[in-house]
């Protein structure tokens, strides 16, 4: 018999979460975009709604099936609601989410510049980046599909002469036979893979290598920024301090004006190399690879002056409507995601990668949070405690691959940074993050289910990753030894380091070596073109000459 209080979840959760994705996007958005842009709105909406609903699907489905031994076997202690094509189906949104719609959203988005003025023009360039996606994706995973679709699970038979029933609290699995088992054997079962299968594991290993980065950097620099945040938090300064600092900021504001004229600048003309032996030339890829680098550096040192001047504006001007409980808001929340993080790291430790012999099947050393999660749903008369538990410790990972994905961008301007500022946040970083967060999915998905094997045994999750995924092909190399989980690990050890030995990213003269990175690169092009490029040095001059005209109060 289905639960009652399953179908209440099934029904309230999703118009939660829509409801909560509106808000974001309500409070997020950019005014340019307040009354534009309303399909690529509606798809950030969908595809945020999607992520959390498949987070949120694992503990649904552990509290669907209990993690009592034997459910739907010899016991009707079950939810009795069969979710295996609930996850497929989630999944196949998703993949059509981050192959199609929303790539082809935001190449239209995007197309609307200097170069495409009209709907038609732009339509097209999305279009043939779009065409081009599709093509690879299909000849890429249609090749993989039919020659790595073969799962190989390994499986022990017992042949016992008696049945005995699982203690109270669950069974811990053995790899030595019991006194009463006449026979044991140990073999492998090769069977094919559904492609609606195969789907979450082709996605699940590409979003690996973004996912065991940007969460080993998330798991460290979530907390230690909320955390800061408290430490740092505005306090009020008095008026000649402010006008000094504002003098400074206005100063760094007018070198990075002429800093981005000079990068447009490059822009334009590298828009003049139509033709195909300009595009396929190697020393003009060297030198595109540079301009984006360049700008991407540009771009976050325009962050970095933004958030400043925001933070100054609440020391003096915006004072009075500051609200004090915000820095011990994030104070708490640091706090929190402290303690899950540190949680995290020693449940790897301890249960994925310490466990004997090594591999998927081996015993672990502990077995740590499932021990929390199951006596949370089996001791606490609150029966949905586990369940909120493990919603939290899911959700945890996507901030911290948000956090990650702003963190990497900070660091290495090879990632292109769309950071998510409240009121300011324009809707292709909407989409670029939505993107994100759903290619992260299947790996979170993936990894919770590793990670708490006992706490979702004989769930549908479980049958899907667990004994499907984990043993699919050239996959399963790296999944049973744990590659991206040490990854990982190792991201986040490294992540502890540099944070304590170089907390801050900002550089107060950055923008000046920036200026002069530009100069050299400049210098470097070959004439004819180039010749033509704006002065970084007459920008920065007459930067220079326009901030003796200029007011403070007009920064």
């Amino acid at each position: 018999m289905v639960s009652v209080w399953l179908i209440v979840l099934a029904v309230v959760v999703p118009i939660l979460c829509l409801a909560l994705n509106y808000y974001l996007l309500v409070y997020y958005q950019h005014p340019d975009d307040k009354n534009d842009a309303y399909f690529p709105k509606f798809v950030v909406v969908i595809g945020l709604t999607i992520a959390m609903l498949t987070v949120l699907l694992v503990p649904f489905d552990v509290a669907n099936q209990t993690t009592q031994f034997g459910c739907g076997v010899w016991t009707n202690s079950c939810g009795d609601l069969s979710l295996a094509w609930v996850w497929q189906i989630l999944f196949l949104i998703i993949g059509l989410l981050v192959l199609i719609v929303i790539p082809c959203t935001i190449f239209f988005y995007e197309s609307f510049d200097y170069k495409n003025k009209t709907c038609k023009s732009a339509c097209s360039s999305a279009l043939l980046s779009q065409i081009t996606i599709v093509i690879v994706f299909i000849a890429v995973f249609i090749g993989c599909f039919f020659g790595l679709n073969q799962t190989e699970l390994p499986i022990q038979n017992f042949q016992a002469s008696v049945f005995v029933t699982c203690p109270t609290g669950g069974c811990v699995p053995s790899f030595t036979p019991p006194s009463f088992v006449e026979d044991f054997q140990s073999q492998v079962v090769a069977f094919g893979t559904p492609i609606l299968v195969f789907l979450p594991a082709f996605l699940g290993f590409v979003g690996w290598f973004i996912f065991s980065i940007y969460v080993g950097v998330g798991l460290i620099a979530l907390p230690m920024d909320l955390i800061r945040a408290f430490i740092y938090r505005p306090k009020y300064m008095p008026k000649d301090l402010y006008e000094h600092t504002k003098l400074e900021i206005q100063k760094r504001t007018l070198e990075l004006l002429g800093v981005g004229q000079a990068i447009r600048k490059e822009a334009e003309l590298s828009d003049l190399e139509t033709t195909l032996s300009d595009k396929m030339n190697p020393s003009k890829i060297i030198r595109r690879r540079k301009e984006g680098r360049l700008y991407n550096e540009f771009k976050k040192q325009v962050l970095e002056v933004e958030e400043d001047f925001s933070d100054l504006k609440l020391c003096h001007e915006n004072w009075t409507g500051y609200n004090p409980f915000i820095p011990f808001f994030k104070l708490a929340a640091g706090i929190v995601a402290a303690i899950i993080s540190l949680l995290w790291i020693l449940q790897i430790i301890l249960y994925n990668l310490a466990r004997t012999p090594y591999g998927p099947d081996g015993i672990p050393a502990s077995y740590f949070l499932n021990v929390m999660f199951s006596w949370a749903s089996k001791e606490i008369s609150f029966a949905l405690f586990g369940t909120v538990l493990i919603g939290l410790f899911s959700m945890q990972l996507l901030f911290c691959v948000m956090k990650g994905n702003e963190k990497v961008g900070l660091r290495f301007f090879i990632v292109e940074i769309h950071p998510m500022k409240f009121g300011a946040t324009y809707m292709n970083s909407f989409m670029v993050n939505t993107s994100l967060i759903l290619l992260c999915i299947a790996p979170l998905v993936q990894f919770v289910s590793s990670s708490l094997r006992e706490y979702v045994v004989l769930t549908d999750v479980d049958a899907i990753f667990g004994q499907q995924i984990t043993y699919i092909g050239f996959f399963k190399y790296f999944f049973m030894n744990n590659v991206f989980v040490i990854i990982m690990i190792s991201i986040a050890f490294i992540t502890f380091v540099v944070m304590l030995w170089c907390p801050n990213d900002k550089n107060m003269k950055q923008s000046q070596s920036l200026s002069r990175k530009v100069e050299q690169f400049q210098k470097s092009m070959p004439a004819g073109p180039a010749s033509r490029m704006v002065s970084l040095n007459s920008n920065s001059n007459a930067a220079s000459s326009a901030l003796e005209d200029t007011s403070i109060a007009h920064i």
